[in-house]
């Protein structure tokens, strides 16, 4: 679907791997984007040196979790050299950087509670089949990220994979298909509950880690502050000067749903947006250590979801159950607040208590 950052399904979960890719420690030197560039400076200018760990073969781009490919010729990526030190006309230097922000997505969530996939997951950038698009594939566990046809021509900007942001909207849906007892979530609310997790568990926590972690290198930190102004935009260097669309609405249930995914997507992923701005700029916290535990609280609750027709009230549900069990309950308020701001409210406490029951969580 054009604009729109997608999804294909099959409803059957990886079983999990005990393998790790923690086995080397070869350090290669790369160039890559480490943060979504700004659109309107020179690529050039925002690479940085970096180095590329844990290759079991450090000529080849991948290792047990992640294998990367690079079209036009779709060959897994190969270090030149001895390094992937890649300049900006070369398609490997896309590919370089998607899987160094992979990686650290990747490893991050396994250790905040994702469940671990049983094969890597091939990543495909600059895939000319794919104009205008990225989509994660369920069935074959891939990732492709397609060539844009151009900003001025009504599409998006050619290089789309150097937005890292549609690189992690992707693994947002490969989160679901890993985490959720159907290895998807059925039913139109279902869909778009699909999305605004990819949005915002896929894109923007990792787009402000990465901020956090660009502002520690420069002497610039990224602040709670910055984090309440920030406007949540998906595919800020992709579709310049404003993005795909944003998290940032004040969209509600059901008075603005269409039954498109990406667009109903926008009233819970805001309310999920907005839950992770409450929890992260808690005052006399530290933003990324709150990031992280809003990662550790989303995964649970996707790990809980039941295997119905999901609705939003469900995904609500089991986020107050997950805050329950990690948080002994301390962000119910706020959790119910930034829901009902969208028009989304809970199931009532007996569904909860049902829920628990059947997943045996009760004590």
């Amino acid at each position: 679907m054009k604009n729109n950052l997608c999804y294909s399904t099959v409803a059957q979960l990886l079983p999990v791997s005990k393998s790790s890719h923690f086995q080397q420690s070869i350090s290669i030197k790369a160039n890559a984007l480490l943060i979504t560039p700004d659109p309107n400076e020179p690529i050039s200018s925002q690479l940085e040196k970096t180095a590329i760990n844990n290759l079991p073969k450090p000529s080849l781009l991948k290792n047990d979790l992640i294998q990367m490919y690079a079209g036009p010729s779709f060959n897994l990526v190969r270090a030149k050299n001895d390094n992937y030190c890649y300049g900006v006309r070369d398609p490997e230097l896309a590919a370089v950087s998607v899987f160094m922000a992979l990686s650290k997505q990747m490893d991050l969530y396994l250790e905040l509670g994702l469940k671990r996939p049983k094969r890597p997951l091939s990543v495909v950038v600059n895939n000319p089949f794919v104009p205008d698009n990225a989509y994660f594939d369920a069935k074959h566990f891939e990732i492709h990220i397609g060539i844009g046809t151009g900003v001025s021509r009504g599409g998006l900007t050619k290089q789309i994979a150097f937005d890292l942001g549609v690189a992690n909207h992707e693994f947002g849906h490969a989160i679901i298909f890993l985490q959720t007892g159907r290895a998807d979530l059925p039913g139109k609310q279902g869909a778009a509950i699909h999305e605004g997790i990819a949005d915002i568990l896929g894109t923007l926590v990792m787009d402000y880690l990465n901020r956090i972690w660009h502002g520690k290198r420069i002497g610039k930190p990224f602040t709670a502050q910055d984090l309440k102004d920030d406007q949540r935009i998906i595919g800020k260097y992709a579709l310049p000067p404003y993005g795909i669309r944003t998290q940032k609405t004040k969209k509600k249930a059901p008075a603005d749903m269409v039954g498109e995914p990406h667009s109903d997507g926008m009233i819970i992923g805001s309310a999920i947006a907005d839950l992770l701005v409450e929890i992260a700029s808690q005052q006399g916290t530290d933003v990324e250590k709150q990031l992280r535990l809003f990662v550790k609280i989303m995964l649970l609750a996707l790990a809980l979801l039941p295997d119905w027709q999901i609705t939003f009230a469900d995904l609500l549900d089991t986020i107050i159950i997950a805050d329950r069990r990690i948080c002994a309950g301390k962000h119910r308020s706020i959790i119910e607040q930034c829901f009902a701001t969208h028009g989304i409210t809970s199931n009532t406490i007996k569904t909860i208590s049902l829920i628990e029951w059947a997943l045996g969580l009760t004590n």
